[in-house]
């Protein structure tokens, strides 16, 4: 009778440590959980921000593209109305230039937008 009294303090820690390990478990998979939600909402974000990108870009380059189409219609107009093959030819290196010029300004600009696009989505997520 004395012995089973003396085991008893440790069958009630015994069910203390798996109340104790039960709660741990308990909040282990809370916080697992928490982590797939946030993990989900960061990947529909991302998603969301690379097709945001995607259409902005498709727009620029579209509205890109037909600014260069009327400069170079109208170049090509002025290089025709020129009568002599010297001033064509120095009026189509001028246009090159023009074009080498206008594209990297472009460029520089696709990047600028990109940067702060990318900043403001890694702000949100």
């Amino acid at each position: 009778m004395i012995n089973s009294l003396q085991s008893l303090p440790s069958l009630n820690n015994f069910f203390i440590d798996k109340a104790d390990e039960r709660k741990r478990k308990d909040q282990v998979r809370k916080q697992l959980k928490r982590q797939n939600e946030n993990s989900e909402e960061r990947t529909a974000r991302l998603t969301s921000a690379k097709l945001h990108a995607r259409e902005v870009r498709s727009l620029e380059n579209d509205e890109q593209r037909n600014a260069r189409l009327t400069s170079v219609r109208h170049h090509v107009q002025e290089v025709r109305s020129l009568q002599n093959d010297e001033q064509r030819s120095a009026r189509l290196t001028s246009i090159k230039h023009h074009a080498h010029e206008v594209r990297s300004l472009q460029n520089r600009e696709e990047r600028d937008a990109r940067l702060t696009s990318m900043k403001q989505h890694a702000q949100e997520t």
